[in-house]
């Protein structure tokens, strides 16, 4: 069983990631769907993935999309998205927990965050373009701009916050 604190900073990085996702991003309708968001809500669940694992990342991925859709839809619900939003929390905790066995280097976690974003950006632009017929020209510009911005920053936020963490959640990070 989880802990009561597990569970409640759970809560709290799907709330957060709901609140970033859904209140605090730009969100750009392409042929009555969304076809570009800029915003920092897969942060919370690719930070679950890594402090907490797969698993609990993969569950913070889910609840986040599908409260976030019921709170502010934008188009028909689409459960590929889901799924996509579980990998953003499952690929960082495979690739923190058992690639890196919880050693929080900084080239670690810039690896983290760049094979996330771009295997979940890739599956994304495919839903889309499956889904929606929307062109390849049109959707993958914006995906790359964003994770140049994103990578970054996700790193800059995140590798002083583990070396902050590492003893409420024993994080090993090496130098």
């Amino acid at each position: 069983m989880f802990k009561t604190k597990t569970i409640t900073i759970l809560a709290l990085l799907t709330a957060l990631s709901i609140v970033l996702t859904r209140l605090l991003s730009i969100r750009i309708s392409i042929g009555g769907v969304e076809g570009i968001r800029i915003g920092f809500g897969d942060y919370p669940i690719i930070l679950t993935g890594i402090i907490f694992g797969p698993i609990l990342g993969g569950i913070v991925g889910i609840i986040s999309d599908i409260v976030g859709y019921f709170i502010s839809p934008m188009g028909p619900y689409m459960p590929h998205f889901t799924f996509t939003s579980a990998l953003k929390g499952i690929i960082p905790g495979l690739l923190s927990f058992y690639l890196f066995i919880n050693k929080k280097k900084l080239i670690n976690i810039i690896f983290i965050f760049a094979i996330t974003k771009l295997i979940t950006s890739t599956i994304i632009i495919y839903f889309i373009n499956l889904l929606f017929k929307l062109p390849l020209y049109v959707l993958i510009p914006p995906r790359i701009i964003s994770l140049l911005i994103e990578v970054p920053v996700y790193t800059i936020i995140t590798y002083p916050l583990l070396l902050q963490l590492k003893n409420i959640f024993n994080i090993s990070t090496e130098n």
